[in-house]
């Protein structure tokens, strides 16, 4: 009868992956341990890259969902500018032609991009902050609060 190899009794559970690793490591004959780190990490790479890909799956999805949308723009929007993201009309969020504007660093209105590309100004330095407000605000009470708060009173 054939004597079973090391990988076969790692399969059959007679060694422990441990115990596998160690007699791989002294077969190849490596001196230093960052060869061994290197040897299982490779082995165990496929795990890796399996949750990897299958989470990366459920967040796409996720991510576009209306509440997954404002999840990643919150956490963008604190992590990497400071600004918060406190939105005024989400309703349009996920429509298309529309994007938000700071109308300071913790409120968003989603207005035309017309409007928003119009003109150039910044949050942080307030440049033009006044002329964009004007006219995204003017939007708003005009096309916006008209259709809502005027045909639906109890709301």
């Amino acid at each position: 009868m054939k004597e079973k190899t090391m990988h076969g009794k790692l399969l059959s559970g007679e060694i422990t992956y441990k115990q596998y690793m160690d007699f791989i490591f002294q077969r190849k004959g490596y001196n230093d341990y960052n060869h061994y780190q290197k040897l299982y990490r490779l082995n165990t790479g496929y795990k890796h890259y399996q949750y990897t890909h299958e989470n990366s799956k459920r967040v796409l999805k996720y991510q576009h969902t209306l509440k997954g949308f404002l999840v990643l723009k919150k956490h963008k929007a604190k992590r990497y500018k400071e600004l918060g993201y406190d939105v005024i009309n989400e309703d349009k969020v996920m429509e298309k032609g529309f994007v938000g504007h700071h109308i300071n660093k913790r409120y968003v209105l989603f207005i035309p991009l017309e409007i928003h590309n119009s003109i150039r100004h910044n949050v942080f330095t307030g440049k033009n902050m006044e002329v964009i407000n004007e006219q995204a605000i003017g939007w708003y009470t005009n096309n916006y609060l008209s259709c809502h708060v005027i045909n639906n009173p109890t709301k």
